[in-house]
Order: structure tokens, then sequence, then C-alpha cells
């Protein structure tokens, strides 16, 4: 990651629980949406936890997508919702309508 918005991502996304003991060392972890995650996904872990602190906001605030966008470390908010799509299925307006 280039560093931009690291802390952000510490503060805004709780830790990290284990899944189980078989899973945690076979390199999972349960984020906090209840997703197990691959610790060697296709998408790096760090916009994993980006995309779940942008999931956070969009359910609990009424933050436009490109102010989420930004809160969680991207100056480009296209490029936001281009990986936001790719992590979940929807774009981020969706997802807030679906939630």
């Amino acid at each position: 990651m280039n560093g931009i918005g690291c802390g952000l991502i510490a503060t805004a996304v709780a830790p990290l629980r284990t899944a189980s003991k078989g899973s945690a060392a076979a390199g999972y972890l349960r984020d906090n949406s209840g997703h197990l995650v691959e610790l060697c996904a296709a998408m790096p872990y760090h916009i994993h936890l980006r995309m779940d602190a942008a999931r956070r906001l969009l359910r609990e605030t009424r933050k436009s997508v490109v102010e989420v966008a930004l809160d969680v470390g991207y100056a480009n908010p296209s490029h936001f919702a281009q990986l936001f799509r790719r992590e979940t299925g929807l774009s981020p307006s969706d997802y807030r309508r679906q939630r």
C-alpha cells in the first residue's frame, strides 16, 4: 500500500478475528462482516480492508460515495467504484440501496 489511508483503515476496521484454528493456520481470517478472507487472495488484503471500511460507511452514514472513497484512501472515486464492484459485485450506490 502506498501509505494513503493506512491509519484510517486501522481505526475504521475492527481487529480481525481468526476464523478457526484450522482455517487460521491455512491462511484465512474472518473480517468484520463475517466473511472468510484468504490472506493470499487475488485482491490484495489491504484493498479488502478498505472495501470493508467502505461497506460500513455506506451502511452506517449518509456520506456521498465520493466522501466514502476519500475517507478510505482513494483520491479517484471512479477507481474506488471499480474496485468496490469487483469486491462486492455491486456499485457503491447499489450496495447502499440494498442495505
